[in-house]
């Protein structure tokens, strides 16, 4: 997966996490195309995302995941668990979050896969559960916000799983093929000596 690094100035993101790890991702949707998302967390806006998704899928990453991200804004009548559990707690302390270039546009299938792809290797990373306690939308903590509707989080959650059994599936394929050698040449083994006794 190709990253592109645009570093943004230092007003808007801060080093290290503190105490802190990243624990849940948190989806976003941008309020413009990509030229604008640029020029706002380049210029003195207090805003950033760790990763920026564009509608052809590439990937821009604006603040190291290490790092936190100024993405989260205030938190407002939450309905995420996670939040509500770490009530006082800035979201943004614990979370890594990733915009979808749209503007009130639904993601592109690419965009879906794209984030699949990226999410499930950050909860790796991290070790963040699969789930929807802990891959959220920002309106999960700001209720004044609809963001990022109308994409579909639970289409991005389904598409991780769907993707990790596919490979879970395909891993065994090699184990079982692996096995099934490994009896074949023993069978063949055997079937030489006795072959060689009989002779």
């Amino acid at each position: 997966m190709e990253i592109t690094k645009y570093p943004i100035p230092k007003n808007n993101w801060s080093v290290g996490r503190g105490q802190y790890r990243p624990e849940i991702v948190v989806i976003h949707i941008s309020d413009g195309n990509a030229k604008s998302v640029i020029e706002e967390f380049t210029g003195k806006t207090e805003k950033s995302s760790h990763y920026f998704i564009k509608r052809d899928g590439s990937i821009i990453q604006f603040v190291d995941e290490k790092n936190v991200a100024f993405s989260n804004g205030i938190v407002h009548l939450p309905v995420s668990k996670w939040v509500l559990e770490h009530k006082g707690l800035n979201p943004n302390l614990c979370s890594i979050s990733v915009e979808h270039e749209g503007k009130n546009q639904d993601a592109t299938e690419i965009q879906y896969q794209t984030s699949a792809d990226l999410i499930s290797g950050i909860c790796k990373r991290w070790l963040i559960p699969i789930g929807s306690d802990t891959i959220i939308p920002h309106y999960s903590i700001r209720q004044d916000k609809k963001c990022p509707r109308p994409i579909d989080v639970l289409k991005i959650i389904n598409l991780i799983k769907e993707k990790q059994n596919l490979k879970k599936i395909e891993e065994l394929k090699t184990v079982k093929v692996s096995l099934l050698k490994q009896v074949l040449v023993a069978l063949q083994k055997k079937l030489t000596e006795l072959l060689t006794k009989i002779k």
